[in-house]
């Protein structure tokens, strides 16, 4: 789980002065993925995690600023939230998932520069990935299209006054690994395509990143060396807005680190930190002809991610009974299963808030204790729920072996189809389905 969750990419604050004036130079903070993320992905469900990493580093390069020739200092601190989820489906033999994260920055540049951001960054979205197993070898690969949406905090005469960039950033990227005998050989692929920004029109050029992770985990201790190399591998395109000057053309990073992690069963913890050992940059065309302007930061990171597991089969009670039961059943709010926790009683007066009263549900059996669940909700009255079970258990399950168990629970009575054995009275959550049901056979709904 938290191997798959690291993976999870968040931006971050990069360099003070690469690409376009102003820009951190990249959307993806390079070695966020080194926390044990892997091509692999966890059993289905929604899955949670935290990160938090501070960069402390100098702004080095041909056109770095300094006072007095000391190198102008560079920090950031971020904190980011995100969500994977994992539905359990597949698709040309892949397993699929998806990821959404936002980001929190606070970032510093020192004198003579002196400015300090704080606000939201763009947030990442990753609507696809494709993790494919091959066989039993342990190799997997994974491929996937995130996205940067400009909807951080942005401000100034060129946008990028805050920490958002006015722009989109699509993000392929292709990982692969091996991932056997407690072993995590990771190496993951990136490539940013930025667009124009949308006052300046100025366009920054691509960025390819790779982050290599050679992680081995014993008992609940994962430990291992870790690396990455990002640099840019095509122009900028500048605009009228700089009278058509280049902040940085080329540049290049190079880093090495470790690994630790911990495994505590409901939760992941890992910490990673990486060192710039290399670092370059050129083809600046900001000053005086003959002069390069390029500049980028270089230091090193501390990283932390916390990742777990949100259980919510265990608070839906129509996940928990569809786990327990093969055949077709119906509920309506409150009479599903018998009265569980408060938080799974609250679970059905919420759904009678935003108007789900009522539904079918098919449990679906897979593979490996694998479990599916096909359900049709709306606001109905039991009734229409009882017609609506029928014709899908008509549709779907064998009518010999199956249908006298059906037909008795359809004949137990409008508000007790939904279970064998009778449900708690639902109070005012049943006088309103009733009331509504009322309403719809006045229309000509009931039909």
């Amino acid at each position: 789980m938290g191997a798959a969750i690291g993976g999870c990419a968040i931006t971050a604050a990069g360099q003070a002065a690469a690409y376009e004036f102003g820009s951190p130079g990249w959307a993806q903070k390079p070695g966020i993925t080194l926390g044990g993320g892997s091509a692999g992905t966890p059993p289905p469900g929604l899955y949670s995690f935290n990160q938090v990493f501070t960069y402390q580093a100098k702004i080095v390069g041909p056109g770095a600023p300094n006072v007095g020739g000391a190198s102008t200092p560079f920090h950031a601190a971020v904190e980011a939230n995100g969500l994977l989820w994992v539905p359990g489906w597949t698709f040309l033999g892949a397993t699929y998932d998806a990821v959404v994260v936002q980001p929190w920055i606070m970032a510093d540049v020192g004198a003579p520069v002196n400015i300090n951001l704080v606000g939201m960054h763009n947030t990442f979205i990753v609507p696809a990935e494709l993790s494919w197993k091959l066989g039993d070898s342990g190799v997997f690969i994974k491929a996937g299209l995130g996205m940067y949406v400009p909807d951080g905090t942005i401000a100034g005469a060129n946008g990028l006054a805050s920490i958002g960039n006015p722009w989109w950033t699509f993000q392929p990227n292709l990982v692969v690994s091996y991932l056997k005998d407690g072993w995590n050989l990771t190496a993951n692929f990136y490539r940013e395509i930025n667009t124009r920004n949308t006052i300046t029109n100025y366009r920054s050029g691509d960025v390819f990143r790779a982050e290599f992770t050679a992680a081995k985990t014993i008992g609940n201790w994962t430990v291992g060396p870790i690396g990455y190399y990002i640099g840019q591998v095509t122009n900028d395109t500048s605009s009228a807005f700089y009278g058509g000057a280049i902040n940085t053309n080329r540049y290049a990073l190079w880093a090495a680190g470790g690994l630790v992690g911990y495994n505590f069963g409901p939760a992941a913890l890992h910490v990673w930190a990486t060192k710039e050992f290399a670092a370059s940059a050129s083809g600046g065309t900001a000053g005086p002809p003959g002069i390069d302007t390029a500049s980028i930061t270089r230091g090193y990171s501390v990283f932390a991610s916390l990742s777990f597991r949100l259980r919510y089969q265990q608070l839906d009670p129509v996940i928990r009974r569809a786990r327990l039961d093969h055949d077709l059943f119906g509920w309506t709010s409150g009479a599903a299963v018998p009265p569980g926790t408060k938080d799974q009683r609250r679970f059905f007066e919420e759904a009678v808030f935003f108007g789900i009263r009522g539904g079918v549900t098919v449990s679906i059996r897979g593979g490996f204790g694998r479990m599916s669940a096909f359900t049709l909700t709306g606001v109905a009255c039991a009734e229409h729920l009882g017609r609506l079970s029928l014709a899908v258990m008509r549709s779907h399950l064998d009518a010999d072996a199956s249908f006298g168990s059906w037909r008795r629970m359809y004949r137990a009575g409008p508000l007790a189809f939904q279970s064998e054995a009778p449900g708690p009275d639902t109070g005012p959550a049943r006088k309103l389905l009733a009331r509504d049901c009322r309403r719809d056979d006045t229309r000509g709904f009931s039909n």
